[in-house]
């Protein structure tokens, strides 16, 4: 047998003192384990505690994002990883907007920007889930519009968008313009209707107005054929007047201007052979070929209105009064009425105006 002695005793009970009592005891120093535990009844390390409560959310409280209350995006705000505040008064935080019941949680140590927070929207219905998505210039969503649009497509094969677009822009394999029969279609006293298949009016033409061209009405018509407010026949004035039957004025030749009468010059005769139709002649026919006319200017000799006064002039006129073309003081022709008579060179005038010394008298005979 194998003799154990007292020392040795002592030493192992002593060594087994220093044990840790598998059923429940008390450590005076660190136990330190290999790792972090990888089982569900594990011991856990220091360091597997500290990393698990510093990746834990810690609710801090609500946030007022209209007042920036408390103040989350000043640095160094005193924010820690996963402090989390719950939106109590819409706002914007950073550059986002948020409402009522929006919450936050911090991803690190003092946040400065956007990007180091997490918002979470309370509104993740079906509704604002879409419009998110759809206003999201990274998604390729078609919004309710384009959906609209896109049920007016049918088609029954499959079919290249591209060669669509490009045969509608050239106008490949077009109908070629197809023969009408045009024929009248309905018909009233102000409009003119036109039909291609005997059916309702494809087009319909309207009455003429007073701005815009168009048809001529059948009251139109009608006040044509009876020549309904017509205007009435214009009465001229000057030369020529008159309304129905025209008159030329006496003073219509006679108050023109003054000029030499040569043989190849024309003037107007009433000829008795054509019921006393007006008509053109050659001076040198009425006059002669060899009679000239003489045309002289006199001064008045004396002051008169209304009464006779005498001219003159250098050479008896051919035939007294027949003899005298035309007789004018200042321009100014006297009519027949207002030559009195003429005896041999004495020339006698009455007119309605008052001639003196300053005036002149120009008369034309031969």
């Amino acid at each position: 047998m194998t003799l154990i002695k007292q020392k040795q005793v002592d030493g192992l009970v002593t060594d087994l003192d220093a044990k840790v009592d598998v059923g429940g005891d008390t450590m005076t120093g660190d136990l330190i384990l290999n790792a972090d535990p990888t089982v569900a009844l594990g011991a856990s390390t220091k360091q597997y505690v500290d990393n698990k409560v510093a990746s834990s959310v810690e609710y801090q409280g609500g946030y007022n994002a209209s007042t920036n209350t408390p103040d989350l995006d000043t640095s160094p705000s005193g924010v820690t990883t996963g402090d989390m505040y719950t939106v109590t008064v819409a706002g914007t935080f950073f550059t986002q907007d948020l409402e009522v019941g929006d919450v936050l949680i911090s991803e690190q140590d003092n946040p400065t920007v956007l990007a180091d927070w997490t918002v979470v929207n309370k509104d993740l219905d079906a509704s604002s889930i879409k419009i998110s998505y759809e206003s999201n210039a990274d998604t390729n969503a078609y919004p309710d519009a384009d959906v609209t649009k896109m049920g007016f497509i049918s088609v029954t094969q499959a079919v290249d968008l591209d060669t669509m677009e490009s045969n509608i822009a050239t106008n490949n394999a077009k109908v070629s313009n197809v023969s009408t029969a045009l024929s009248a279609g309905t018909v009233t006293a102000t409009t003119y209707g036109i039909t291609s298949d005997g059916g309702a009016d494809d087009i319909v033409l309207p009455e003429a107005t007073t701005t815009v061209a168009g048809l001529l009405g059948a009251d139109k018509w009608d006040e044509i054929v009876a020549n309904t407010a017509k205007t009435s026949n214009a009465t001229h004035t000057g030369d020529v007047t008159g309304d129905t039957a025209l008159t030329l004025e006496s003073v219509a030749i006679t108050g023109q201007t003054v000029a030499t009468a040569v043989g190849a010059d024309y003037m107007l005769i009433s000829d008795t052979g054509s019921a006393g139709v007006l008509k053109k002649a050659l001076v040198s026919d009425v006059l002669g070929g060899s009679v000239s006319i003489i045309e002289e200017d006199d001064a008045c000799p004396v002051t008169a209105l209304n009464t006779n006064f005498n001219i003159t002039l250098g050479t008896a006129p051919t035939g007294g009064i027949a003899g005298v073309v035309s007789v004018a003081i200042n321009g100014v022709s006297v009519s027949a009425g207002e030559l009195i008579s003429i005896t041999t060179t004495t020339m006698v005038l009455n007119v309605p105006y008052a001639v003196d010394a300053s005036d002149t008298v120009t008369t034309r005979y031969f």
